[in-house]
């Protein structure tokens, strides 16, 4: 304790040297640590420029690995196209013909070849037998529909035939009596397949009824394919439809007037898998039954995008019910009122969307015998040349 009593009695000459001392010890160590910091700049200044100065920067093993995923990726892609696309290549059928000319198995004759190629040569007696049995294949298209405009159906559904049979349709081909080309009958044959898909979904949606009152869809008012059925969300967007392959070949090689009229745009999408080509209809159906409609169509042979919906009152009100009195006055008859029967439940609606057509994928072989229903393999507008991430 005497010594510490010592210590603190001179602690001004034992504090003061050690003051002098601390600023140039600290002097030195702060020069030190400023060096060593202008060196560790320069070393990661000098770093970042090396790094920059690389134009690839992944390593091997990253670069195995991605493409590793890629070709996976690729193979998924490649098989779910392969899958969607035999689910429609069965669809594809090109009629026959029997007739003064011979018979004629349009799936050899004319779907075996590709229409792009200018220099392939069909003869004359088989397009014009195309020409002959076009106007009776769209018929049998429309008797799919089971409409009560034929008396050889089950009259389901009320489809007047001047909404697929009109020649001024924009879907209908009107050859006259003029020889067609190669190309038009491709094309013809691709809006046939377009209104016999639709025409399926009508008949499957109502398979189930036995008459009329029983059908959820009652009537087909209003039927288009083609430019003039795109929605309004696509006019908005200001979105262009796009050619068909074999349009080039119609415009700049015929005076057709029925050619030129098809030359527009056609596609609201094209893609290396797949067109959609833009469909309307306007139908009467049963209300409760509506989402039936909607799911019919989207799974139709070639399934159907729903892009717009508007549901309208109905086009009329229902008839009077009457009936015969018996008992008073032979004959006469009274006005019992209107019932909860079909017609309460009927609405009106509109209906827009996309038609999805796959395309073959690249190197596809279909297998014997199942090409186009025929039995023969046929070439379809507008195949695909691969796709790749």
């Amino acid at each position: 304790m005497d010594q510490l009593k010592v210590v603190w009695k001179y602690r001004f000459w034992v504090f003061v040297p050690v003051a002098v001392l601390v600023p140039f010890i600290g002097y030195g160590a702060i020069g030190r640590i400023a060096e060593n910091v202008q060196q560790r700049e320069s070393e990661i200044q000098s770093l970042y420029n090396q790094l920059n100065s690389q134009s690839d920067l992944r390593n091997p093993q990253w670069v195995r690995e991605v493409d590793r995923l890629r070709e996976e990726l690729n193979a998924q892609v490649s098989e779910a196209w392969r899958i969607l696309y035999e689910r429609q290549k069965d669809f594809f059928v090109w009629p026959k013909y029997k007739g003064p000319e011979g018979e004629y198995d349009f799936a050899v004759e004319i779907g075996a070849h590709d229409p792009a190629d200018t220099s392939t040569v069909v003869p004359v007696q088989v397009l014009n037998a195309y020409r002959r049995v076009y106007p009776q294949m769209m018929r049998e298209i429309w008797l799919l529909a089971e409409p009560r405009q034929a008396r050889d159906s089950k009259q389901l559904v009320d489809f007047p035939p001047g909404l697929i049979l009109d020649p001024k349709l924009p879907f209908y081909w009107d050859f006259g009596s003029r020889t067609p080309t190669l190309q038009e009958i491709f094309l013809a044959q691709e809006d046939a397949w377009y209104v016999k898909s639709l025409v399926l979904a009508i008949r499957e949606v109502n398979k189930g009824a036995k008459e009329w009152k029983e059908s959820p869809i009652k009537a087909v008012l209003a039927f288009d394919i083609g430019p003039s059925a795109v929605d309004e969300s696509f006019q908005a967007s200001g979105k262009q439809l796009q050619s068909r392959e074999l349009e080039a070949q119609l415009s700049g090689g015929t005076t057709s007037t029925t050619s030129s009229s098809k030359t527009t745009g056609y596609y609201a999408q094209k893609t290396e898998q797949f067109v959609t080509v833009p469909v309307y209809l306007r139908v009467l159906v049963d209300q409760r039954k509506l989402w039936d409609v909607l799911a019919g169509l989207s799974n139709a042979p070639m399934p159907v995008e729903i892009k717009q919906v508007e549901l309208l009152a109905r086009p009329q009100r229902p008839p009077e019910e009457r009936e015969v009195v018996r008992g008073q006055t032979a004959g006469t008859t009274q006005i019992t009122g209107r019932r909860e029967d079909e017609y309460y439940h009927m609405v009106q609606v509109d209906i827009w969307g996309e038609l999805y057509r796959y395309l073959p994928p690249p190197g596809y072989e279909e297998e014997a015998g199942s090409g186009n229903g025929n039995g023969d393999s046929a070439a379809v507008p507008g195949g695909g040349s691969g796709v790749r991430l």
